[in-house]
């Protein structure tokens, strides 16, 4: 958020690959979920965001529409179950247009595991304090990295 107050406090337009990082930024502080640095840069960073047994794929457009492809679902299918993949239930998110559509794509399957509470994904908290506290209640060796 730091990067688009200082654009706007420039009266500068911001780029497509600036409003992509807010975009990343944004979904993950409002879902409590880890930016992977350098993501798609480098072999090991696989996809943009991370946390509660996910892996997201995000895209940004200004345009009214946007092409999901097999190669995009593919891409997120085997950065979780490939080689190396950690097992994550793949997710798709995508802003779409100037009124800021946000979507969010699942294979079927997986939805159903989530409905059905095979897939322990607990409700996003926004407090901080609330966050640190279950945090603090998981066994140390089931706790996910945190970039704080």
């Amino acid at each position: 958020m730091a990067l688009a107050r200082a654009a706007m406090s420039l009266n500068k337009p911001l780029s497509p690959q600036e409003e992509g990082r807010i975009f990343e930024t944004e979904i993950a502080e409002e879902f409590a979920l880890q930016e992977n640095p350098a993501s798609g840069a480098v072999w090991y960073s696989k996809l943009d965001l991370r946390g509660y047994s996910t892996r997201w794929w995000l895209r940004l457009t200004k345009k009214r529409f946007f092409r999901l492809t097999q190669d995009n679902i593919d891409e997120a299918v085997r950065a979780c179950y490939g080689p190396g993949g950690d097992g994550s239930l793949p997710i798709w998110a995508i802003r779409v247009g100037e009124e800021k559509y946000d979507l969010i794509f699942m294979r079927k399957n997986d939805f159903k595991l989530l409905i059905e509470d095979e897939i322990d994904m607990r409700y996003v908290v926004s407090d901080k304090n609330e966050k640190k506290k279950r945090r603090a209640a998981l066994p140390i060796l089931m706790r996910e990295e945190e970039n704080d």
